[in-house]
């Protein structure tokens, strides 16, 4: 008799067929009138799963935490935490809350779950919870309008059901008709006013002829130091490099050859007496400014959907007479194409590896294999943490080198890892862009990452980029690469052609701020508007949640929006957007925001709240910049070396953090 296996039915994702012809009845419904009770209709549908979910959180399980701005991160978070659940709330309340002009075009066409429904069944499972937390909701509703987007909540609706259906019952509402009918103005003229090259967006240079000289090659070909060489030779000009800590790196070095150069980056700014030449992050290159020459590092960052249009801008904008670019092998065509159309001149370059980078064929094992010279390669601080922890606890000195650290913190720690003091350096991909560091050989601990929005295995070119530190010219006449399983992956990422480069990211044009519509709706068009062959747009919903969240607050002034939602800093820190809001609030209102209010007494004792209290700095300082008093930047500017000092005080006498086993590894 054979053996029988019950193969258990797969769950179908789709909605029932009961389910379906409610949603369209709704729709029908919505797309006919704008009635605030199909919002209420379709809010009981999710009353049960709303129900359930907190039920089990209240019960001491746990949940998935969605992060919000449109970046997926599912993330468990303990029941008894507060704060947690908290901004679990706030989170999905106020930034996910797609609820449209019609009031219920969000819940039912774009299938979010919104704030207002969590909050009900909050206040009807926890009362106590609610009450202390519902000064932090009031006036909910006008809130949740600030985030609507009716484009959206329209176009998810054509992707469930048919597009010329839905367009003919928009006709028959009156109100979305005239939304569609001013949209649809907007649009056009953001395609009037965005010219069909590109290049043409920068019409003062294209009035010059300019040079640019491609320097091609790998990892440790030594590009940045031949760009940098001839930038000196030219007597004055600008670095453009895409970190703080490149930025500075550069600062040193051509100050340390006797050229005094300045410091500028959209965190910190210091001023050399009679300065010929500036060191600065990409995105604070001055495109209305001359320049005898130029150095645009890591060039291949134009293809980043975030911040590669600043790479892209200076490269079709940057008004000098001679231009240095470094980048590697894959971008050389598209930057061809770039300086081709733009009409200037080129030469290219190559470079080749100045010593031999070896992918070591047997697995290694941590700790046991750690060896001087090694950079122990993971993508979290908190990996970090339990790599340097591991190694103090064997005896063996261990610098730290990740994102959050300040980067004079980061120079510190680099510094005693090229001096010998500290045999090994725990890493994330931080040192993988120009760090200049006596690596023997780079080990992969871990080879997937997170990327912002989802966890997954390394890209050949990030493979590269980091194995690639491996083998400092002058002191090793090899560098190894290895990794603690499956070494054939490694072996073959190092071995395989990098994806060439088909497109360069551009920016959204300051030239839109004309326009005659909210700054949010200028973007939204902007964003849905073909790109000219060649170019990609970057990803603006950052700028969008920010911009809709502003217009929420009465304020109607594009330029004024666009000079804070351009401002860098993490807005899914709480504390940080916080401040955000609180500054333009009360710049709108006439007022100055006080940074010495921010200016701590007393610093904190752990490296993770001292890490935080940095970027506030960070944050602060771009605000005074932009509208604060010199007198107050210089006490910040202090401040933020004190903060950096008791960074290396905890770092050197090894206070790591440590949530993590290192046996994972």
């Amino acid at each position: 008799m054979e053996n029988t296996v019950k193969k258990k039915k797969k769950r179908s994702s789709r909605p029932s067929s009961a389910n379906r012809r409610r949603r369209e009845e709704l729709l029908l419904s919505l797309m006919s009138e704008p009635l605030r009770e199909i919002a209420e209709e379709a809010a009981e549908e999710m009353r049960e799963y709303v129900r359930v979910k907190l039920v089990r959180y209240f019960s001491n399980e746990k949940i998935e935490e969605k992060v919000y701005y449109g970046r997926k991160q599912y993330e468990y978070v303990p029941v008894t935490d507060m704060t947690a659940l908290e901004h679990y709330l706030k989170t999905i309340f106020v930034r996910t809350g797609h609820i449209g002009k019609d009031y219920a075009a969000g819940l039912i066409l774009n299938r979010k779950k919104p704030g207002y429904v969590f909050l009900k069944e909050v206040r009807r499972i926890r009362p106590d919870f609610a009450q202390k937390y519902d000064p932090i909701w009031k006036d909910a509703g006008e809130e949740l309008m600030a985030f609507v987007d009716p484009m959206q909540c329209i176009n998810d609706a054509c992707k469930l059901f048919d597009r010329a259906r839905i367009m003919e019952l928009l006709a028959q509402n009156p109100h979305t008709k005239q939304m569609l009918r001013e949209m649809g103005l907007v649009r056009q003229e953001v395609v009037d006013r965005v010219p069909e090259r590109y290049v043409d967006l920068y019409p003062e240079c294209r009035k010059m002829m300019r040079h640019f000289v491609l320097h091609i090659g790998p990892t440790n070909s030594g590009k940045t130091y031949q760009a940098i060489k001839a930038l000196e030779k030219a007597g004055s000009g600008v670095y453009l490099g895409p970190l703080r800590l490149l930025a500075y790196e550069q600062y040193e070095r051509i100050n340390a050859d006797g050229e005094p150069c300045s410091l500028l980056t959209g965190e910190e700014r210091i001023e050399k007496e009679d300065a010929f030449f500036t060191a600065s992050t990409i995105e604070m290159a001055d495109l209305d400014r001359f320049y005898v020459a130029a150095v645009i590092d890591e060039a291949q960052m134009v293809e980043d959907r975030e911040r590669g249009g600043a790479w892209t801008a200076a490269i079709l904008g940057l008004r000098a007479a001679e231009i240095h670019i470094c980048a590697s092998l894959n971008a050389e065509k598209i930057l061809v194409r770039m300086i081709e159309e733009c009409g200037d001149t080129y030469e290219v370059m190559y470079h080749e590896r100045k010593t031999q980078l070896i992918p070591e064929s047997k697995c290694f094992s941590f700790p046991k294999d750690v060896k001087k010279g090694d950079a122990l390669i993971v993508f979290s601080r908190k990996d970090v943490h339990a790599v340097a922890s591991e190694m103090k606890r064997r005896g063996r000195k261990c610098s730290l080198i990740y994102g959050a650290l300040p980067y004079d913190v980061r120079h510190e720690q680099a510094a005693l890892f090229a001096s010998g003091e500290n045999e090994v350096v725990a890493a994330t991909d931080a040192i993988g862009m120009g760090m200049n560091l006596p690596i023997r050989r780079v080990v992969f601990l871990v080879r997937d990452k997170f990327d912002g929005k989802m966890h997954r295995y390394l890209h050949t070119d990030e493979y590269k980029q980091i194995a690639g530190r491996a083998g400092r010219l002058g002191l090793y006449e090899k560098g190894y690469a290895a990794c603690v399983d499956e070494p054939e992956r490694l072996r073959e990422a190092l071995r395989r052609k990098d994806k060439t480069i088909k497109k360069a990211v551009i920016a959204f044009p300051r030239t839109l701020l004309g326009i005659d519509a909210p700054l949010s709706a200028i973007i939204r068009q902007w964003i849905e508007a073909d790109s000219s062959a060649g170019y990609v747009k970057a990803v603006a919903l950052r700028e969008l949640m920010l911009a809709r969240e502003m217009e929420a607050d009465g304020i109607d002034d594009k330029e004024f929006i666009y000079r804070f939602i351009t401002m860098p800093f993490d807005e899914r820190d709480d504390d940080l957007h916080g401040t955000f809001v609180e500054m333009y609030r009360r710049e709108w209102s006439g007022r100055h925001y006080d940074i010495r209010s921010r200016l701590v007494s007393e610093l904190p004792e752990t490296l993770k709240e001292l890490e935080h209290l940095y970027r506030l700095y960070d944050l602060l300082y771009v605000y005074g910049s932009r509208y604060g008093e010199e007198e107050a930047l210089t006490q910040l500017f202090a401040m933020k070396n004190v903060v950096s000092e008791k960074i290396m005080e905890l770092l050197a006498a090894e206070k790591f953090e440590t949530a993590r086993d290192w046996h994972k590894f």
